[in-house]
């Protein structure tokens, strides 16, 4: 019994050396928190500079707020230049009289130059940098990524809430856009079996009567990555197209426009799945792409569509996606991009036809041959602009 209980106190004694504390702590009002990094390249005296936009929360303005007082967070802009890198960080670094902590930080914006001439060269950094988070959401916009910035949340306490819940949540469900993390991104680029997207922000000026923020943000589109380069963009139905066809959206409500006779009504998709089958004949790349989608119809202008229209219907459905499909293959051909992921589907699983053209699968690629297939469903008829005759 003795020798138990000296186990067990030397049990005891060793968890005290579990119960230091953390000895590398920092308090939090001596952190300058990052929410948001936006990356540009920008000309200075006509010299080429790094410029590194950063949303910081304002925690002086937050414990400057009484006690009993709830407040929202607050952040501040903050803008860095330099020659390299290192030296546009640093230059925030002398300004602010904190640590800057990147540990919180949501998102990265590309702004377009960037993303033509400069990705790899920030993806490596910010793979090599301790702090960054793989799990950050990566962001492609148009012009300065600065701009995207200097907008102002909607329905959130602070930009980076905003952008966090858009690109997690909403614009899968709409099929506008989806999620892309750094390390979902960073797989992609080192991948030479295909090419692929990055969801795209835009700034948004709000319409007169509407009682929001002047500028705030919206995400929907996709900027097209040909060899870790920017080559263009999917906007409007290709963005929408290419979520039905590669996106994984768990509750979608994704609208078509359609006419049918001499009606016009709205099918809504919230479920939708893609196949990809690939074969080279005599030389020649073959691959077959089968879009299926099921849905309602949510609106229409008339009223009295029954079992009967169900199958013409459908047929109106997968000629309308059909046409859409084959204009985005189309567009893939014009960037030279296979954002598909054709290639990649054929050194899957045709190893031995993939190695012969591997060298020039590019040129492959334009001349393929690609079917389409689209099966649509109406499960059921939704509502209709005309009232029920009580």
């Amino acid at each position: 019994m003795k020798e138990k209980r000296k186990i067990i106190a030397l049990g005891l004694l060793l968890s005290l050396l579990m119960l230091s504390g953390c000895w590398d702590s920092k308090e939090v009002e001596n952190l300058a928190v990052t929410t948001l990094i936006a990356w540009d390249r920008v000309d200075i005296e006509g010299q080429p500079k790094w410029q590194i936009t950063t949303r910081i929360m304002n925690m002086a303005e937050q414990q400057s707020k009484g006690a009993e007082e709830k407040s929202t967070a607050q952040e501040i802009l903050i803008i860095g230049t330099g020659d390299t890198i290192q030296e546009a960080f640093n230059s925030l670094a002398k300004r602010v009289p904190a640590s800057i902590f990147y540990e919180h930080s949501v998102g990265l914006v590309f702004g377009e130059r960037v993303a033509r001439e400069e990705l790899t060269t920030v993806i490596d950094n910010t793979l090599r940098f301790p702090s960054s988070r793989v799990r950050d959401n990566v962001l492609v916009c148009k012009g300065m990524a600065a701009e995207i910035l200097t907008a102002q949340p909607l329905l959130s306490s602070t930009l980076s809430k905003q952008i966090r819940k858009t690109a997690d949540r909403t614009v899968e469900e709409a099929g506008v856009s989806y999620k892309v993390t750094v390390l979902d991104f960073s797989k992609q680029l080192v991948n030479k079996k295909r090419d692929t997207v990055l969801p795209l922000v835009k700034v948004y000026e709000k319409k007169q009567e509407e009682e929001i923020p002047e500028k705030t943000l919206e995400i929907a589109g996709f900027g097209v990555i040909r060899e870790k380069e920017l080559v263009g963009w999917l906007e409007g139905e290709e963005a929408k197209i290419y979520v039905l066809i590669l996106g994984k959206p768990q509750y979608p409500h994704i609208p078509f426009n359609l006419q049918y006779d001499d009606n016009k009504l709205n099918y809504s998709i919230y479920k939708s799945k893609s196949k990809v089958a690939a074969k080279v004949i005599e030389g020649v790349p073959q691959y077959y792409l089968k879009v299926s989608v099921e849905g309602v119809i949510h609106e229409t202008t008339k009223s009295d569509l029954s079992i009967e229209d169900r199958t013409p219907l459908e047929k109106v459905i997968e000629e309308k996606i059909l046409e859409e499909v084959l204009q985005l293959v189309d567009k893939a051909r014009e960037y030279d991009a296979d954002f598909f992921g054709f290639n990649e589907y054929l050194y899957r699983y045709h190893p031995k036809e993939w190695q012969a053209i591997e060298p020039n699968w590019r040129e492959h690629f334009q001349k393929a041959e690609i079917d389409v297939e689209v099966e649509a469903k109406i499960r059921s008829f939704g509502v209709t602009n005309k009232g029920i005759d009580i």
